[in-house]
């Protein structure tokens, strides 16, 4: 199977392609803002990415959408990503600008592995001051 588009990548590309994003090298760093501000509904609410049946035990996170990526918070900061799954494999990719961290995880299984994954070590990073220099 491919992923969404036929597009297909290792940890190392898109790690390449977050800091290209966020150094303004993609795209002009206003549209970089704005496509990383939450989006909002016509009543003017945010829009949620929390799954309306979560499963049981798993962490609910309540990321805002923005313009095909989620924005949300972890380790107190802001995280900017996103994550995707097709049966066999899942992948999760979220940056955190202030630190200048991006964390990249693919895993060959079913369900969360990926987001579990990146989540674990985005949290022992950024607890520990950061990126190794």
């Amino acid at each position: 199977p491919a992923g969404a588009g036929a597009l297909r990548s290792t940890i190392g590309d898109l790690a390449k392609w977050q800091a290209a994003l966020f150094a303004g090298k993609v795209l002009k760093p206003d549209t970089v803002k704005q496509m990383t501000a939450p989006g909002k509904l016509k009543d003017g609410s945010v829009i949620d990415t929390a799954p309306a049946n979560p499963r049981a035990g798993a962490e609910v996170r309540h990321d805002a959408y923005a313009f095909g990526l989620m924005v949300g918070t972890a380790e107190g900061e802001t995280d900017i990503g996103h994550s995707g799954s097709i049966q066999g494999f899942n992948a999760e990719l979220d940056t955190f600008p202030k630190s200048r961290v991006t964390v990249v995880a693919l895993v060959n299984t079913d369900g969360r592995g990926a987001t579990e994954l990146e989540r674990a070590v985005a949290k022992v990073v950024l607890q520990n001051g950061g990126p190794v220099r």
